[in-house]
This record gives C-alpha cells, structure tokens and sequence, in this order.
C-alpha cells in the first residue's frame, strides 16, 4: 500500500505541475512543441514501418543468392602489414637497411627512419604504414595499391617486427618493409552468416521503404526548397536528427 501511495502521491505532483504549466502556456514554446512533434514522428513510423516489414520477411532465397553474389565478405585471403621506407637509390636505401637491421623488432626505430629517410609521401605521414595487404594473386577491392614485388616479399616475413633482409625493387623504387600484423584466411560458410545476412537485407529493405516513403511525402505536401536562403543559416547545435524507424526486429 505503501509503494501505491508513492505512485498515486507522483502521478498527482506530475499531473499538477503540467497542469500548471499548460495555464503559463508553456506548452506553446518551440522547444516544447519540437519535442512534441519529434514523439509524433517517432510514433508513426515505429507504427508505419516495424508491423509492415519484419525480420521474417527475408526469405532463405534472397539469403543464399546474397551470400554467393558477395563472398568477399565472407571470405578472406590470408593478409600480411607492412611498413616501408621508400628509397630511389639504391645504394642509399642499403645504407638505411642496416641501419633498421641493427634495431630489428624495434617499431619506434624504424618510424623514426621512415620520418628521416623515406622518399614516398603518401605514406610517410603515417610512418610508412602500407595498411594490409593480400597476396598479388587473391588481392581485394579494399587495399591499395601496393606493388607486386613488395606484396610477395611482405608474405616472406615470419614474426611481427621482422624487417626484409635485402630491399625490395619496384618500379617505385627501393622498399625496406617491416612485418607489423598478420591476418589468417577467413572462410565463413553460409549457415555461419545466415543470421547476419538476414539482419543486414531486413535493415536495407526498411531504409528503402522509409525513403520511398519521405520521397512520397515530399510530393504530396508540395516541398520546395529555397537553397540561396542556407547562406543565412547558422547550425550552432548541428541539424535536427530524422527519425527512422528502429534497428531491432
């Protein structure tokens, strides 16, 4: 009784207050009536959009021919990181060789030999880090573009913090590489992405409906917009969020 008591004692200072509130038309203010509208919107489309498309709307179909038309996804060759100091002569990267030979293993070194030396400036401002990289053979759309010769050589190293004993030649020029990450070959069988693949299709077919639907509205209510007016505008807290509808089944 006690507990009851407490819930009718907040239920009444919440009803007073409002009440209170509504007489000082505080109701009336932006902020208030922006929220409003926001719990309107949110409301619509949880109704428009979660009893419409459901999660077992995705048939096993377009399951199985998702998962085939994108093994790359699922399935990943083995992946070496490398990092490279970029010489154009010969001689001169022998030199810096020796010079992170005598350190090998210490990644802070060999940063501090890309800073010093290494001739390609792309890389250099992110002390030599050439990303992951496949075999020339199994490479994927992801990587860049990272010479043959330095790829089958990256292959070649064993250890983390291994450095290549000789520099490798390109038609860059000359590449001192250290091994930084190793990545074993992946191979997920349907049965083990099934679920993801579901979640995934399901999420794309409501963002589409959502945005046929907004592409609708736009129609019937007539939208015009004047774009020589945002040179007026100023975002001082950042644009107000569209409301989508929710991401769980």
């Amino acid at each position: 009784m006690e507990r009851k008591r407490d819930f009718l004692d907040n239920l009444v200072r919440f009803e007073v207050i409002a009440a209170e509130a509504k007489r000082r038309k505080l109701e009336n203010l932006p902020d208030v009536s922006l929220t409003k509208k926001q719990i309107m919107v949110q409301q619509m489309m949880r109704k428009e959009f979660e009893e419409k498309i459901k999660l077992s709307d995705i048939r096993e179909q377009e399951i199985k021919e998702y998962y085939q038309k994108h093994p790359e996804e699922f399935n990943k060759p083995a992946q070496v990181r490398i990092s490279h100091i970029l010489l154009h002569d010969r001689a001169k990267a022998q030199k810096v060789l020796q010079l992170a030979l005598r350190k090998a293993g210490d990644a802070s070194n060999f940063q501090k030999l890309v800073e010093q030396y290494s001739e390609d400036p792309k890389s250099k401002d992110n002390v030599g880090d050439l990303r992951f990289v496949s075999r020339p053979s199994e490479k994927t759309n992801e990587e860049g573009e990272v010479p043959a010769e330095v790829a089958n050589a990256a292959f070649e190293l064993k250890a983390i913090g291994d450095i290549a004993p000789r520099p490798v030649q390109s038609a860059q020029g000359f590449h001192i590489l250290m091994l930084t990450g190793k990545r074993e070959a992946l191979t997920r069988s349907l049965d083990e992405v099934r679920r993801v693949i579901q979640h995934k299709l399901w999420r794309e077919k409501r963002e589409r409906a959502v945005d046929a639907f907004i592409e609708s509205l736009r129609r019937k209510y007539k939208v015009e917009e004047n774009f020589s007016a945002l040179d007026q505008v100023r975002l001082d807290e950042g644009p107000v969020p569209v409301q989508q509808p929710e991401s769980s089944p």
